[in-house]
Formats: structure tokens, C-alpha cells, sequence
């Protein structure tokens, strides 16, 4: 399942397409049974993933692929943090006397490294988000438990209990303050007087130039709770302007306040005006890659833990994807879908934590998708040696189909 979301794969029929398109050498290694009656390996069936998957414990399954990533990913960028609504997910069916269940959708948490776009961290929900503020998020930001990383959240997060628990758990934030939180953005509106150091930059793109300004106050006394948040050592002011190129049209000016945690050193007017701007990476490098390449708001997955299960593992190959330095996820996806075996040696290999896939002394090359090729792609010393070095810890079978010549470099999957 890893390596048919890796190949572009958006439904269970999909994926099972994606399993019988497999070459035998691969099904057999991967611990598919033989048939009797025909004496050959078939993948399982659409009712067979539909199924297993539907009663699994996913939170144990979400917890590994997040840890793994996690050993793949940096050790001290900050986290953005966001929630999105599986809206394939509503369970609109009737029960046994008629009447429509209209359940609520399940919901996703995740925790994207800013730098590298990784998904480190996920926990699905269901339910409104206020009643899971207090168990999903202290749950999803425990593995960097006193690590003092910066956690980056929206305004939908700017909470007391989400100050308190990042502050129980010995992280840092930067919290955004909009209209979601009335009173305190009047008392940072009207009860301060924003005479403070300003920073400036200027940025063009998109068609418009766009000035932002930001004001920090000087560090807050714990004693006197100024701002009754937990932890919180300085707020700022940011002022955003917009000019259209084409033709000088100004767009209103907005305006927001930031609540941040972080020490002095850390809290400049640089950085504060740099780092909110990061939260979007996990918009554009994670949501948008999954309603767009991945369609994950026309998926009609809903039953028991499936919707859970695709996210996952929609996760799970946007990483590999990022590891392979791919810009271009779909396009990347497009190239693997008619390539099954390249898809699952691409999976194994990161799995297993080949050096040589993710650059190094090692180079790897893909094999090609002959129907008697094996999932091992091609691993030898770059400029040292011509002779085929097998990988350890490959699928059994895989490395008989290495040996006889069936794993051969493709010229379009070079990394």
C-alpha cells in the first residue's frame, strides 16, 4: 500500500490494481501466497484491502510511519502544526430502520517539519476540534517532549490549552492572534501602545509587491500577566501591505499579532517576521499535494478506520517523495504509477535505510519494469566498480531477479 500511494494511487480499487500489476518475483518476496489453481501469485482484491484495513488500530500504524520519518528529518527545524477535514469521510448511510447515520468526518493533526516539508507527526480525530484540542495535541507533539523546538500554529490553535500543553511539554510557539480570539486581540489592539523597534522587508511575486512590518515589544514581566497566556515572553505587531504591478492598486492593509515563547536571542524582529510565513509549508507542500495529487477531498473512503489509513500513508509517500529530492510530486507520482516495481523497491529501500538512495558515496538507479523484474534497483560504488552489488534485506526472490539481469537501469530514474 506504501508504494501505490507513492505511484499515485487515490482509491482501494486503485491500490488493488496496483498490487496485481506486480511482477511475480515481488509478489513472492513480499509474502504473497501461490494459488494452487493457477500456480501463480495474485495480489489481493479490492474487498480484501477494504476489509482488513477497516477495523485496524490505525493509531498504532500512524505512530510508526511518523517515528520512521522522524529519523529522516532534521533534528532542530520548527514544527508547523494543522488540522484538516477528510471530507470524503462523512458517513451518509442508513441504518438497519432507515434512518441516515450523517455522521461527523474524521479529521487529521499534523506536525510538518517547515524546512524539509516532512511529516513528522499525525493523529486523526473525529469530533469537534475543541474537544480534541486536549488529548490529540498533547499526543502528536509528544515524541519532541523537552527538546524546546518551535511549534508555528494558525489562529484557529491560539488557545490557553494549546499554550499550556506546548508549554507542559517543553516546546516553544509562535501563536497568530485574529479574530478567533476577540478580547485578546482587543487588548493587544487597544491596551498597548506599539512604540517599539520596527523591521521591514519587501517582497515581489505573484504580481504584487508586498511590504510587511513588524513591531516586537520588549519582553513581558511574568509577574505582572499582561497577556494571560502560558509561557508567553513577547508579542508583536505585523502589518502587511499590498501593491498590485499591473496596476498600482493597494489592497487594504492587514494587520495581526503574534504571541511567542521564545527566548530573547531567539525573538527578533528578523526571525518574527520570517518564521510565521514558514506555517504555510504545511499548506502548500502537504494539503495541497494531497487534494491535488493524491485527491483526497473526492475520495469517498469512510468506513471504520479507512480514511485514517489512506492519510497515512498519503504521509508516508509524500516523505519518501521529499527524500528523493522530487520537486514535482505529481509528476513524480505519474512516472511511477506505470511502474509498480520501481515504486516498491523505491519503498523497501527507504524502509531499510539504503545510504545510497538519498545520495552519498552511492548512487542508485532504478530498475526497469519488465514483467520478470524484481524490486531491486541497481546499488554499486559510483566511478569504483561495473559488477552488480545486491542490497541486504531485500523481499525474497528479489535478488535471483537482480542476478539474472532483470533489474536494469532505466534512464528516467536517476537520483
Amino acid at each position: 500500500m506504501p508504494a501505490a500511494r507513492v505511484a499515485g494511487a487515490t482509491t482501494i480499487t486503485e491500490i488493488s490494481d496496483f498490487s496485481r500489476a506486480l511482477a511475480q518475483a515481488v509478489l513472492q518476496g513480499l509474502g504473497i501466497h501461490c494459488r494452487r489453481q493457477t500456480g501463480r501469485f495474485h495480489g489481493p482484491c479490492i474487498s480484501t484491502f477494504h476489509y482488513a484495513l477497516k477495523d485496524v488500530a490505525v493509531d498504532t500504524p500512524e505512530d510508526l510511519l511518523a517515528e520512521w520519518i522522524r529519523t529522516q528529518a532534521p533534528d532542530d527545524e520548527p514544527l508547523a502544526l494543522d488540522g484538516k477535514v477528510l471530507r470524503g469521510s462523512y458517513d451518509r448511510d442508513r441504518d438497519a430502520d432507515g434512518t441516515v447515520r450523517d455522521a461527523a468526518p474524521w479529521q487529521q493533526l499534523s506536525a510538518v517539519g517547515v524546512l524539509s516539508g516532512q511529516i513528522v507527526g499525525q493523529r486523526g480525530f473525529t469530533g469537534a476540534k475543541e474537544d480534541a484540542e486536549s488529548t490529540i495535541l498533547p499526543q502528536s507533539l509528544e515524541p519532541w517532549k523537552n527538546t524546546r523546538r518551535c511549534v508555528i500554529a494558525a489562529a484557529l490553535h491560539t488557545t490557553l490549552a494549546t499554550a499550556e500543553h506546548i508549554r507542559d511539554l517543553g516546546l516553544r510557539y509562535i501563536l497568530t492572534v485574529k479574530g478567533d480570539q476577540p478580547l485578546l486581540l482587543e487588548q493587544l489592539r487597544d491596551d498597548y501602545h506599539w512604540q517599539v523597534i520596527a523591521h521591514s522587508e519587501s517582497g515581489l511575486g505573484h504580481g504584487r509587491i508586498e511590504r510587511r512590518t513588524i513591531q516586537v515589544s520588549p519582553e513581558l514581566d511574568h509577574e505582572v500577566p499582561w497577556v494571560a497566556f502560558a509561557g508567553v515572553r513577547f508579542a508583536a505587531r505585523l502589518v502587511r501591505g499590498v501593491v498590485y504591478k499591473k496596476d498600482g492598486k493597494v489592497r487594504s492593509t492587514e494587520v495581526v499579532y503574534l504571541l511567542t515563547s521564545l527566548p530573547a536571542e531567539l525573538a527578533t524582529p528578523e526571525h518574527l517576521l520570517r518564521w510565521p510565513r514558514l506555517y504555510w509549508t504545511i499548506e502548500n507542500r502537504v494539503h495541497y499535494v494531497r487534494d491535488t495529487a493524491l485527491r483526497e477531498d473526492a475520495c469517498g473512503v469512510r468506513k471504520g478506520s479507512l480514511p485514517r489509513v489512506m492519510v497515512a500513508f498519503a504521509n508516508l509517500a509524500i516523505s519518501v517523495l521529499r527524500l528523493l529530492r522530487k520537486r514535482n510530486l505529481k509528476r513524480a507520482m505519474s512516472n511511477f504509477k506505470p511502474r509498480p516495481n520501481t515504486a516498491v523497491a523505491v519503498v523497501w529501500l527507504a524502509a531499510a535505510g539504503a545510504g545510497g538512495l538519498y545520495g552519498g558515496t552511492r548512487r542508485a538507479t532504478a530498475p526497469s519494469d519488465e514483467p520478470h523484474g524484481g524490486p531491486t534497483p541497481r546499488c554499486a560504488p559510483a566511478r569504483e566498480s561495473t559488477r552488480r552489488a545486491v542490497p541486504e534485506g531485500l523481499p525474497r526472490g528479489a535478488d535471483t531477479a537482480f542476478r539474472n539481469g532483470a533489474a536494469t537501469p532505466h534512464r528516467h530514474f536517476r537520483w
